[in-house]
């Protein structure tokens, strides 16, 4: 398991947490072209770390910035690991630019389904 990793790329860092048959990946600074594989290799990554049942969050709360790469890496991650049959969640701050582009693009209802 990977619990208290960190990834880190440019403006990103992906800290991991692993409790409870769950994986946490927890996201701050700016996703954009020069990360935005990291973020979607990370999600690749925790999807083989938890059984078919455990969900993976994705906590983009502390995001300031996702370009459009950042957002198809997200997307990719998810479907990738909704494939296999795990779950994954975005959790993302109210009110946000990140919140706000993912409703523009159409996949705030999946990913983040409130």
């Amino acid at each position: 398991m990977n619990d208290g990793r960190r990834d880190q790329r440019a403006d990103a860092v992906i800290d991991w947490t692993v409790r409870d048959n769950s994986v946490t990946l927890t996201v701050t600074g700016d996703i954009d072209l020069s990360n935005a594989d990291l973020l979607q290799s990370v999600i690749t990554e925790a999807t083989a770390e938890v059984p078919l049942a455990g969900p993976i969050l994705v906590d983009l709360t502390g995001v300031r910035l996702m370009d459009s790469t950042g957002i198809g890496a997200l997307v990719n991650g998810w479907q990738a690991a909704k494939d296999l049959g795990v779950r994954v969640r975005v959790a993302v701050r109210p009110g946000s630019l990140v919140e706000r582009v993912l409703q523009i693009v159409g996949v705030y209802d999946d990913l983040v389904g409130r």
